[in-house]
């Protein structure tokens, strides 16, 4: 994220402080190996790949998903959109009565297996990851303390950590800006993109450091 302060033609101070640790499910995903797996994630994508030598064909989320399952070998697709979007793909591609293994995080936005079971599909989920929280850390305090300070969110639980995190404090100009409605923090200035993908992130962040919130 901090990289992109270089289409400005300026390197904004950054503070790197992950609210969620990623850690991988040791159990491998459910067998036998599905007709399709779908991603909601890059996380997924990663932990499933560590998971199981099996490549299915994927159908991603987003292209980010996609870019990064087509790097660990798997024939990706990408709905450019949300859940909604990523069933109504698999609708498309995915004979009626294929089985496609969902493997996603512990905590999800969403019920795809939901959406895909309503679509004529055999659909499981797997939990592939756990998001683990994490406190801030002291030098975003000092940043949020200073401010001002825009801080990109992909998550809604993310956004309840970082809500829960600044409650205590008064941050100075503190702004987000977030993937989705669904992934605002409560009482947080906050900008959402237009379309739930990492380019309208990126076109958004881009133009809030350029012309502010």
């Amino acid at each position: 994220m901090a990289d992109l302060a270089r289409d400005l033609g300026s390197t904004p101070a950054h503070v790197i402080s992950p609210l969620l640790r990623i850690v991988p499910v040791e159990a491998p995903p459910t067998q036998p190996t599905p007709d399709w797996v779908a991603f909601t994630s890059a996380n997924g994508v990663r932990a499933y790949a560590a998971a199981s030598a099996d490549r299915p064909p994927a159908l991603c989320v987003g292209a980010a998903t996609a870019d990064a399952a087509t790097s660990m070998g798997f024939a990706a697709r990408s709905a450019d959109g949300d859940v909604a979007a990523l069933a109504r793909l698999a609708e498309k591609v995915c004979p009626r009565g294929a089985r496609v293994l969902h493997a996603g995080g512990e905590h999800v936005s969403g019920d795809l297996t939901a959406h895909l079971r309503a679509a004529g599909l055999r659909a499981q989920r797997v939990t592939v990851y756990r998001q683990v929280p994490q406190p801030l850390n002291d030098a975003a305090y000092a940043a949020l303390q200073a401010g001002p300070v825009l801080a990109p969110i992909y998550s809604p639980r993310t956004a309840q950590l970082l809500a829960a995190a600044v409650a205590p404090i008064t941050p100075h100009a503190l702004i987000c800006v977030a993937i989705s409605a669904a992934a605002v923090p409560a009482g947080v200035p906050t900008q959402v993109t237009d379309r739930p993908t990492r380019d309208a992130m990126r076109q958004r962040i881009l133009a809030t450091l350029r012309d502010g919130p």
